[in-house]
């Protein structure tokens, strides 16, 4: 997404189309829009603060029965009647949880049932609504299920330039005291937290972590507005927004905030590292998977592919530009090793094809040279640094 309006046709009939689009209201609504003439029509579906997510098709995706978005949870709109009662009839079949039918045959009457919640792993459950029978089918962690989990709880403060913004709590069992904290901030960075089950999350807070998540701006979901506001803000505003939930939380007096990890994979395990050296006291570890410590070399490999340079250089900087590649430098966290204190643990997979497992290796070699406490584990075997 750039900063032109957006356009997706998900049915088209005759000279109109149904389109998602940030049209006037700078997030994703549906539109009727005339194909001959180019207009908008009229808004047949949005969300106050929230972008419409897609649209829901017939099952021989001739037909949009409805749109989806995102509040901490998937939302889901019917426009045709019986779609909207078969939805309802799911929904009353699993009280206490979160469903969304995931696909459905030609006659929609067979159906495949996502069921989720914050504390409780997804499970996978077929529906047949002639024979009016159903089963499970499997469940992604099925040693999880039954277990007693901690519930996701959502936040909501306010940024100290007073940008709302969202994110969740997750406070370990039978916590005595006020529990450490592990720092969770998401990859993307154009993507988003929800309230759903996250097995990491769940694995910390088994640890006894509470454990932070912070839609910074950046993420999406949130209208067109604030996911460009993280436009060319890697290592600025959308780091500070980290910061901020930390500071929020302090003031709530229910974690130990002295005692805190950062923990984040791809772009989250970059705002790790940005952590360890913009705040290099106050963390007590630091934890990178698949994280970028160059920033500017990874925009300099994406420049070379014409299809990313583009996005590269509008959402991150632009490889061309004297300044923006100074400014890639000056947020890079290799350029700052001597800065860091904190014991740095990454991992990275040796087949990584979206971030080179390089970046880590030369950056442990860096850090390793000033003194650091940094691990790497299972990389350094028949790695050779280039160059």
């Amino acid at each position: 997404m750039f900063v032109d309006e957006t356009f997706l046709p998900v049915e088209v009939r005759g000279n109109t189309a149904l389109v998602i689009s940030d049209h006037e209201l700078g997030r994703q609504a549906l539109w009727r829009y005339d194909i001959e003439n180019g207009d908008y029509l009229e808004l047949v579906y949005a969300v106050d603060e929230f972008d419409i997510a897609g649209a829901i098709l017939s099952a021989d995706e001739s037909e949009v029965l409805g749109v989806y978005y995102y509040d901490h949870y998937r939302v889901d709109h019917y426009f045709d009647d019986d779609a909207a009662a078969t939805e309802r009839l799911v929904e009353q079949s699993f009280p206490g949880l979160k469903t969304t039918i995931v696909s459905r045959d030609l006659s929609g009457k067979r159906l495949m049932i996502s069921a989720i919640r914050d504390n409780a792993p997804p499970k996978y459950i077929w529906l047949d609504l002639d024979k009016k029978a159903g089963g499970a089918w499997y469940s992604k962690f099925p040693h999880l299920e039954g277990k007693r989990l901690p519930e996701v709880r959502p936040i909501r403060f306010e940024a100290r330039d007073g940008t709302t913004l969202n994110g969740y709590l997750t406070m370990p069992l039978d916590a005595s005291g006020k529990p450490p904290l592990v720092v969770f901030p998401h990859g993307g960075p154009h993507a988003r937290d929800y309230q759903y089950f996250d097995p990491y999350v769940q694995f910390f807070a088994n640890r006894g972590y509470a454990v932070l998540q912070v839609n910074f701006r950046g993420s999406e979901g949130y209208g067109t507005a604030f996911e460009t506001a993280g436009y060319r803000q890697w290592g600025r505003s959308m780091q500070l927004d980290v910061y901020d939930a930390v500071d929020w939380l302090a003031g709530q007096e229910i974690v130990d905030t002295d005692r805190k990890c950062m923990v984040g994979a791809s772009y989250g395990g970059y705002v790790a590292l940005v952590t360890a050296y913009q705040k290099p006291h106050d963390y007590r570890c630091i934890v990178s998977i698949a994280g970028i410590p160059d920033l500017y070399d990874m925009v300099r490999m994406d420049s070379l592919y014409t299809e990313r340079k583009a996005i590269v250089s509008k959402m991150i900087g632009d490889i061309s530009s004297a300044e923006d590649s100074e400014a890639l430098k000056e947020y890079s966290p290799t350029s700052h090793v001597r800065d860091m204190r904190a014991p740095i643990l990454m991992a990275h997979g040796t087949a990584d094809t979206r971030v080179d497992v390089g970046q880590s290796r030369a950056f442990e070699w860096k850090a390793e040279d000033v003194g650091l406490d940094i691990e790497l584990p299972g990389v350094r075997e028949g790695y050779t640094l280039p160059g």
